[in-house]
C-alpha cells in the first residue's frame, strides 16, 4: 500500500513524533510512505534522516489552491491509495485532494481540546476523511457526536509505547536525581510533555504550591516548548524555586521518567 501523510504544524513535539512512528511502523510492514509536511517544519529533518521521501510546502490558507493542486500531482505521480492528515489546514486542503482524486482519507485527531460545533465539525470529520482516528477515548466520543459520525467510522487508538524502551540502568536514574538535587528518600513528581498551555502544567504549579510543604517532596518537568516562559514566570510567582525542577527538552526522557 502506498501511503502519504500531510503535517502543517511548524512544531516538533508528540504529534510529529507519533507520525514518524506509525510512518516507520508502516514501512517495516511493507507498505511505501511518502510525506508532505510543513516548509521548514519540525518533521522534515527527522523524516528524512529515517529514510523518507519529504516533500516540503508552505500550508497557509494564502496558498492554499497550490498547495491543492502539488497535492493532487503527488497523489497521482507515487499511486498513493491512503491520505493520512493530521492539522486542521492539512486535514482541509488534503481532504479535498482526496475527494478529487477519490482516495481513501484518514483524518488522526491527536488533540483532545474541544472542536468548533456546527458545519466545521460535519465537513472537517464526516464528509473530507473516510475514517477519523483519535489519540484518547474522549476526543472520539465527542467527535462521533458533533460530526454525526457512526461508531465504525471514528475510533481511538492510544499513542504507542515501545517498552524496550523505557528499560534503564537504576545507577543511571540515581545519578540523574543526584545532578537534579533530589535524595534517595524523596519522592518526585511531574510530568514530561511538550510545554503548551493544555497539558496541565499550571494546575502541577498549583498542586505544587499547595503540598510545598511535604518535607519529602519535589517535582519535576521535563520537556521545552513555547509555553516554557509562561510557566517559569508562574513557577517563580509561587516561589517555587527549591521545590520544582525544569529539565528543558530532553532528548533521551527515559532516565527522568524512571526517576
Amino acid at each position: 500500500m502506498k501511503i502519504l501523510h500531510t503535517e502543517a504544524s511548524p512544531g516538533w513535539g508528540g504529534q510529529e513524533l507519533r507520525i514518524l512512528r506509525e510512518a516507520e511502523g508502516m514501512r517495516a510492514r511493507g507498505h511505501e510512505v511518502i510525506l508532505v509536511v510543513q516548509k521548514g517544519g519540525g518533521l522534515v529533518v527527522p523524516a528524512r534522516e529515517a529514510g523518507f521521501l519529504v516533500y516540503e510546502t508552505p500550508f497557509a490558507k494564502k496558498h492554499g489552491i497550490g498547495v491543492l493542486f502539488k497535492l493532487i500531482y503527488i497523489i497521482y505521480k507515487h499511486r498513493i491509495q491512503i491520505i493520512n492528515t493530521h492539522s486542521s489546514l492539512d486535514s482541509w486542503i488534503a481532504g479535498v485532494a482526496g475527494k478529487v482524486t477519490r482516495r481513501k482519507v484518514i483524518r488522526t485527531r491527536h488533540l483532545s481540546t474541544p472542536i468548533r460545533e456546527g458545519w466545521n465539525s460535519k465537513l472537517l470529520y464526516n464528509w473530507l476523511p473516510d475514517s477519523v482516528v483519535t489519540t484518547c477515548e474522549e476526543a472520539a466520543e465527542m467527535i462521533k457526536r458533533q460530526a454525526n459520525l457512526p461508531p465504525e467510522r471514528c475510533r481511538s487508538i492510544p499513542t504507542g509505547v515501545d517498552p524496550t524502551m523505557l528499560t534503564v540502568d537504576p545507577d543511571e536514574v540515581a545519578r540523574f536525581r543526584e545532578s537534579i538535587g533530589v535524595e534517595p528518600h524523596e519522592t518526585l513528581a511531574g510530568t514530561l510533555c511538550v510545554l503548551r498551555g493544555w497539558k496541565g502544567v499550571s494546575d502541577l504549579l498549583g498542586a505544587a504550591k499547595i503540598l510545598e510543604d511535604h518535607p519529602h517532596l519535589k517535582w519535576l518537568i521535563v520537556g521545552g516548548g513555547v509555553s516554557e516562559d509562561h510557566f517559569r514566570k508562574e513557577w517563580k510567582a509561587f516561589g517555587l524555586e527549591k521545590k520544582v525542577i525544569f529539565t528543558g527538552h530532553l532528548d533521551v526522557p527515559y532516565t527522568a521518567l524512571a526517576a
